[in-house]
This record gives structure tokens, C-alpha cells and sequence, in this order.
């Protein structure tokens, strides 16, 4: 037979295991959000960086200055034609406007997708965000490895599964600890019962 204590101790078990193992999933899609908002945040420094130039053909200069020091693929693309007026990584491209994150962009301000990059040979992450230079408006899209991110994220979701579960053992060894103290004193009532039946 099955005491109640174990019956307890079992539930609680299970119940909290569940939880963890239902919050797994939740921290790999936290990484991944923060992951696209720093994307978004390093591709609003670009153009805040490029911006501020006279006319059009000092903002593609300095997009060629800033390009040594961005560690990422970054494109100018006119939306209104589709064509690519400026790519840090290729001479001559394609128009990039059927490309999901600038379609993106071009409706909401902001697109971001996942996918694999021939030119890069990897999965790579690429945001989009539209700007207005000069009474015109432009998209600049960055690219970034996702391989590195998929790691972070991969890593992080296992030492949050190692936490929780050593977390859930420590806690449910010490509520066992803290039933058995309180129940104590009812085992004895009904031994002692049980002894004058």
C-alpha cells in the first residue's frame, strides 16, 4: 500500500517536473527574441552612424567606411524599384525585394527572418529596417550568422533544464523533509489509536 506521504511526494514530483519541462522550450524562443532585438539594435546604430550625410553619395561612402568595422553583410535596397544600391559582401546582386524581411519591412518598418545563405554557406539571420534619408524612404538590410546563436541558445536551454531539475530535487527533497516533520505527530495519534483496537 502506498502511503499518503509517498502519494504527495509523487504528485508534487511529477507536477514540477512537467513545469520544467514545459518551460524549456519557452527559454529557447526568450534567446531567440533577444537575439532579434539586438540584431535590430546593432542595425539601428548602422543607420543612425550613415544618416546623417549631405546627400546620397556620402551616405554609400560612408556605409563603405563603416563596413571594416561591422563584423556583418549589410545591403541598401531601394523599395520602391527593388534594386540594391549598396552590398558590403558582393560587387553585382540581384534585386532583394521579393526577400521575406524586406517584404516585411516594407509593410511594418522592421522584418526579420532565418534562412540559409548560399553566399555565406550557413543559416544566417537577416533583419530589415526602413529608414527615411532625405525625404526617401530606404531599407538597410544586416545578415548575421545564425550558427553562433543556435549554440548560445542551445546551451542555454540545457543549463536552464540542469537548473531547474537540481533546483526541483533540492526543493521537493526539502518539502518531503517539511511533510514528514508536520506529519509526524498525526502518524503518532493513529499508531497510538491502532494500539488500543
Amino acid at each position: 500500500m502506498v502511503t499518503f506521504r509517498r502519494k504527495f511526494f509523487l504528485t508534487y514530483l511529477i507536477i514540477l517536473l512537467l513545469f520544467v519541462l514545459l518551460l524549456y522550450p519557452f527559454s529557447a524562443g526568450l534567446i531567440t527574441q533577444a537575439h532579434e532585438k539586438y540584431l535590430k539594435k546593432q542595425t539601428q546604430r548602422f543607420i543612425s552612424s550613415i544618416s546623417d550625410a549631405e546627400n546620397f553619395e556620402q551616405l554609400l561612402e560612408r556605409a563603405k567606411q563603416k563596413e571594416a568595422l561591422v563584423f556583418f553583410r549589410v545591403t541598401l535596397i531601394d523599395p520602391e524599384n527593388g534594386k540594391i544600391l549598396y552590398d558590403s559582401h558582393q560587387e553585382k546582386v540581384a534585386s532583394s525585394i521579393d526577400l521575406p524581411e524586406v517584404e516585411e519591412a516594407q509593410a511594418k518598418k522592421t522584418g526579420y527572418a532565418v534562412r540559409y545563405s548560399s553566399l555565406f554557406g550557413q543559416e544566417m539571420a537577416y533583419i530589415a529596417l526602413s529608414f527615411d534619408f532625405q525625404g526617401k524612404n530606404y531599407i538597410l538590410r544586416s545578415a548575421f550568422p545564425n550558427t553562433q546563436i543556435k549554440e548560445l541558445t542551445d546551451d542555454f536551454s540545457l543549463t536552464f533544464l540542469a537548473m531547474g531539475i537540481t533546483i526541483l530535487i533540492f526543493f521537493s527533497f526539502f518539502s518531503w523533509l517539511a511533510f514528514h516533520y508536520f506529519t509526524r505527530p498525526i502518524k503518532q495519534i493513529t499508531q497510538a489509536i491502532r494500539s488500543y483496537e
